[in-house]
C-alpha cells in the first residue's frame, strides 16, 4: 500500500522506496511487539489531538477526551495527584467518555475483506476518533489497485494532526485520523504473502499512526480474513509489525460478538495516542520527490 496526502495546493503520493527517507524508513520486522496496556484507571486522551496525557487511579478501566490545559491545571490543583478523590472527580467531569462504533468499524472490515476479494482492489476505510462526540468510528475511502491503496488526508500542522477525506461523507475538520485499514487481495501475476508490504510501514511511520491490511487473497467472500499491522515507531517495545492479530467476524450471524471481535479501533487509538506528530516535512520532501520521479515500488505483501 501506499498512500496519497492532501495538502493546501498539492496531493502526495507516498509510494517511493523507504530508504530514499531515512527519517521515515522503517526497521526489519523482526520479532513481536511486547508493549502492554493499562488494565485499571480512567485514560485521558487531549481533545485538540488525541494524544495520551495521563490517567487517575480509578478501580475501573475507561477513556476520556479532554482539554490538555484542564487537564493540566486539574492535576495541579491537587496536590495528591491521581490518587485523590476530588480530582479524580474533577477529571471525569470536565471529560467525555471515549465510545466506539463497534458495528460500523466491524462492518466496514468485512467489507474491505469481501470487497477486495470480488473486485481484486484494496479497499480501505479510515479510523478516526471525532473529538466532538468522543466516538471512534470509520469511514470510507477511495479504493485502489491491486497492488497499492491510496490515503487521501488533510494535513493540520496547528494540532498535529491529519484528517481523513473521505468518499462516502463530508470532509469535516472534527475526526482525527488514527489508523488505517486496507485489503490485501489475491495478485495478479505474483503471489500476496500474509504480511504487511514496506509501503505500509513506510506510510505508519510517516503518518505516525497504525496501517492495518486484511487477507483477501482466498477467494472468499463472508468469510473471516486476518488482521495484520505496520506500527510507527512510539517505543523500543513496538516492532515494526505485528502479524495475524485478529481476524474479521466473517458476516450474517458467524461471528459479532463482543468477546470475540478484535477491538481494532481501541487499538488505534492506543498506538496513534502514545505516537509522536506525523513527519509532516518528509511528506513534503515525499511530494517533491514525486514531483521529478515516477517510482512504482514493488510490493512484497
Amino acid at each position: 500500500m501506499s498512500s496519497k496526502t492532501f495538502f493546501p495546493f498539492t496531493f502526495v503520493w507516498v509510494s517511493i522506496a523507504a530508504t530514499s527517507l531515512p527519517a521515515c524508513a522503517p526497521l526489519s520486522p523482526t520479532g513481536v511487539s511486547t508493549h502492554t496496556w493499562p488494565t485499571h484507571g480512567n485514560q485521558y486522551y487531549n481533545y485538540w489531538n488525541a494524544k495520551y496525557l495521563g490517567s487517575d487511579s480509578a478501580g475501573h478501566l475507561s477513556y476520556r477526551l479532554i482539554d490538555s490545559a484542564t487537564f493540566a491545571e486539574i492535576r495541579s490543583n491537587f496536590n495528591a495527584g491521581p490518587d485523590d478523590s476530588s480530582a479524580i472527580r474533577s477529571l471525569i467531569d470536565s471529560s467525555r467518555e471515549i465510545t466506539i462504533d463497534s458495528a460500523r468499524i466491524q462492518a466496514d472490515l468485512q467489507w474491505i475483506k469481501d470487497s477486495s476479494v470480488i473486485t481484486g482492489k484494496e479497499y480501505q476505510v479510515y479510523l478516526y476518533i471525532d473529538r466532538t462526540t468522543a466516538t471512534i468510528s470509520s469511514v470510507h475511502g477511495e479504493p485502489g489497485t491491486n497492488r497499492n491503496s491510496h490515503p487521501y488526508i488533510e494535513s493540520d500542522r496547528n494540532h498535529g494532526i491529519v484528517l481523513p477525506i473521505p468518499t462516502d461523507s463530508p470532509r469535516n475538520g472534527n475526526r482525527i485520523l488514527i489508523g488505517q485499514v486496507h485489503g490485501h487481495p489475491a495478485s495478479r501475476g505474483g503471489i500476496t504473502l500474509h504480511r504487511m508490504s514496506p509501503d505500509d510501514s513506510l506510510t505508519a511511520v510517516c503518518l505516525q499512526a497504525p496501517i492495518y491490511a486484511i487477507d483477501a487473497m482466498d477467494g472468499l467472500q463472508g468469510t473471516p480474513g486476518s488482521i495484520h499491522r505496520a506500527n510507527p515507531n512510539p517505543g523500543k517495545d513496538f516492532k515494526p509489525q505485528d502479524l495475524c492479530i485478529g481476524r474479521t467476524w466473517g458476516g450474517g450471524t458467524s461471528g459479532f460478538e463482543a468477546d470475540s471481535i478484535y477491538n481494532i479501533g481501541l487499538n488505534a487509538l492506543h498506538i496513534w495516542g502514545i505516537s509522536h506528530q506525523p513527519k509532516f516535512e518528509e511528506l513534503r520532501k515525499i511530494d517533491a520527490t514525486n514531483a521529478t520521479i515516477a517510482y512504482r515500488g514493488i510490493k512484497l505483501r
